[in-house]
Order: structure tokens, then C-alpha cells, then sequence
């Protein structure tokens, strides 16, 4: 009777064991799942944050030609003010020549 005992009790906690294990599996499993979902997640974001960046830095360059084509165009004008006034000053430094040898 002892070993029917045993024996009986040995079945019932083996099979409490095997369903304790049955549970663990697909825990185990459910949880390979969503990290996997994460994995994918994750991964999609990074290339989601590098298309900004990749945008970001296209904005960046573009912008930096927009200056550089306005700071050429500013020199530019600059440079044809500074001459027309030294022609202007010429202009007038001659009529001043003009007007001193008439005095």
C-alpha cells in the first residue's frame, strides 16, 4: 500500500511538474514573441530616426548653399555699391579739380 502510495504520489507530481512545465513553455514562448515584436519595432524606429537624420542633414547642406549663394550675392552688391561711389567720388573730386582751377 506504502508503494501504491508512492507510486500514486510520484504519478501526481510529475504530472503537476508536467503541466507547471506546459505553462512555462508557452510563457517562454509568448515572451520570444514579444521581444521578437519589440526587435522589429525597434528596428523600424532606427530606420525611421536615420530617415529624419538622413532629411536633417539634406536640410543642413541646403540651407548652407542658400547662405553661401546669399553671402556671394551680398558681396556682389557690396562690391558694386564701393565701386560706384568711388566713381562717384571721382566724379566729384574732378569737378572739385574743375571748380579749384577756375578760382
Amino acid at each position: 500500500a506504502i508503494r501504491v502510495w508512492r507510486t500514486n504520489a510520484g504519478r501526481a507530481i510529475a504530472s503537476h511538474q508536467s503541466s507547471h512545465l506546459v505553462v512555462l513553455g508557452a510563457n517562454v514562448a509568448e515572451l520570444t514573441a514579444l521581444m521578437e515584436r519589440a526587435a522589429t519595432n525597434l528596428g523600424a524606429k532606427e530606420q525611421e530616426l536615420l530617415g529624419v537624420l538622413r532629411d536633417g542633414e539634406a536640410e543642413r547642406e541646403r540651407l548652407i548653399v542658400k547662405a553661401d549663394s546669399e553671402a556671394s550675392r551680398i558681396q556682389a552688391e557690396s562690391t558694386g555699391i564701393r565701386d560706384s561711389l568711388h566713381a562717384d567720388v571721382a566724379a566729384a573730386n574732378a569737378v572739385i579739380g574743375e571748380l579749384a582751377g577756375k578760382l
